[in-house]
């Protein structure tokens, strides 16, 4: 009985092992080739060839000096635009809008 349970359990390892290498290298094998992609690691968006929400934020960070707490993507009136919230030190939360297109604040 022993026995069989040790053989069991040896199996049981040696094939969550295959399997998680032969993951491992799928997963590579995908990442490097450009066909598995992960949310993570994502290229940002951009609206209309315009600039992207991490873009935003760090244009929104250097005018006001402020932390990101917050990108939306706000399309208005045809033109698109982000809605940047932002900590200031003094504890204030202020919301700044970011031109899509040229990057300016609004």
């Amino acid at each position: 009985m022993v026995r069989m349970r040790r053989i069991l359990l040896s199996l049981l390892v040696s094939g969550a092992f295959a399997t998680g290498v032969a993951a491992q290298e799928w997963l590579a094998q995908g990442f490097a080739q450009g066909a598995v992609t992960s949310p993570r690691y994502a290229p940002p968006t951009t609206v209309g060839g315009g600039i992207g929400p991490d873009q935003a934020a760090a244009i929104a960070r250097a005018q006001t000096g402020g932390r990101v707490l917050d990108v939306q993507r706000l399309p208005k009136g045809g033109t698109s635009a982000f809605a940047v919230r932002l900590l200031l030190d003094a504890g204030r939360v202020r919301t700044v809008v970011v031109d899509g297109r040229s990057g300016q604040l609004r």
